[in-house]
């Protein structure tokens, strides 16, 4: 599938304080202060994305509302792929090439920085392990461990005074998972945590004592929307999508945690 064209895509910035102070309204008193955090961090903010699309589905709505400091970043890890869709597999370059030009789309519709990291994907590590098996349990892999180690502590070093966000793990793609653990055993001071998306909606999991949280709403919807937009070819777009218009008005569908 071609991937989508940049001049149809625009994140509409949210001008107006409607998303922001929905926002706000449902963020707890006793976290006002980390959420300070996240919107003031000197060097803006870094987003780990275990591959192209996760970081935009699962946190579109609190970008475009302004809701975390800027400059941010973010950026792509597993980024070699050769996931086509259930049960297909294409050629690794040319795969891998369709999911940056969605990276890219939708980071300059958000104004967003990216960066890639280069790591092969599960699926292309793991060719023999059915798409399901790579969500059904944890696989210690010392090697990726220690890569992913290497970059965020390089990370860190060059963004000392940035806020890191990273995927919580929420569904268990080995991928997400292996991502999460790492950036708790990182040099980052006090890294924090989003949903993964779409498997916390499609799981059905409340967010825990959340420092920031995103409802159901339309400017929030837009911005997923637009989100899923960008990234076509990916079946997990079109699943966001889905669960988007089942959810009911008020449903959590983005959040962050310290944990």
């Amino acid at each position: 599938m071609e991937p989508s064209n940049s001049a149809l895509l625009k994140l509409a910035p949210v001008t107006t304080a409607e998303v922001a102070d929905r926002a706000a309204l449902h963020t707890p008193r006793l976290r006002a202060a980390t959420t300070r955090v996240l919107r003031r961090a000197p060097e803006g903010t870094i987003i780990l994305s275990a591959h192209p699309d996760d970081a935009a589905l699962s946190l579109a709505g609190t970008i475009a509302a302004g809701l975390l400091a800027v400059p941010l970043t973010i950026v792509t890890v597993f980024d070699r792929t050769d996931f086509a869709g259930p049960g297909q597999r294409g050629g690794l370059d040319t795969v891998s090439a369709i999911r940056a030009q969605e990276d890219e789309t939708f980071c300059a519709a958000a104004g967003v920085h990216l960066e890639r990291l280069g790591m092969n994907d599960a699926c292309v590590r793991h060719p023999n392990l059915a798409i399901a098996a790579l969500f059904e349990r944890p696989m210690l892999e010392p090697a990726i461990t220690a890569e992913l180690l290497e970059h965020l502590n390089e990370l860190a070093d060059r963004f000392p005074n940035a806020q890191l966000l990273a995927p919580a793990g929420v569904g268990g793609h080995m991928d997400h998972t292996l991502l999460a653990e790492a950036a708790r055993a990182s040099r980052w001071r006090r890294p924090m945590f989003y949903a993964d998306q779409p498997y916390a909606l499609r799981l059905g999991i409340a967010p825990i004592d959340p420092v920031l949280t995103i409802r159901h709403a339309p400017c929030a919807l837009q911005a997923k929307l637009t989100a899923a937009a960008a990234y076509s070819s990916q079946p997990a777009a079109t699943d966001l999508v889905r669960l988007l218009y089942r959810a009911a008005p008020g449903t959590p569908i983005e959040w962050v945690t310290p944990t």
